[in-house]
């Protein structure tokens, strides 16, 4: 099963991401890996939480509108240039990555990164050709 993201928005304004962490926090959920941007005044979160399904109910029970998309969530190695070995396959195949994100996940050695690409299958064959290990959604 693929690895799923939770996309949504709220007010730029201070105060509004501990409004959500706490959320999450008192419901059990763990933020597993996160990135925000600022986009016409309104933050955008994207997310990888422990539990999707429940994380999706809670934000949508309070208010937020949820969007869900499929993400790799793909183990790379931590040293300087490691990343590269999720990028130059997805290069090779000519692969653009449209959204990049580290998750406070590790395996070991390894850390984890998500990656939103415009074409799922195809990255996940590429990545897996080259030895590239592909979290389960499960798993991580």
């Amino acid at each position: 099963m693929p690895t799923q993201e939770i996309i949504f928005t709220m007010p730029d304004e201070p105060g509004q991401l501990s409004v959500v962490s706490d959320l999450l926090g008192e419901n059990g959920l763990n933020i597993k890996a996160v990135i925000i941007s600022i986009e016409n005044d309104k933050a955008i979160l994207s997310m990888v939480l422990d539990d999707h399904e429940r994380g999706k109910l809670v934000l949508q029970g309070n208010g937020y509108d949820v969007t869900e998309k499929d993400v790799i969530a793909a183990y790379t190695p931590d040293h300087p240039g490691g990343l590269g070995a999720v990028m130059k396959p997805l290069k090779r195949r000519g692969i653009n990555v449209d959204k990049l994100y580290m998750s406070v996940a590790r395996k070991g050695e390894k850390a984890v990164v998500i990656l939103e690409v415009g074409d799922y299958e195809k990255a996940v064959d590429a990545l897996k050709a080259n030895y590239v290990e592909i979290a389960d959604s499960q798993i991580f």
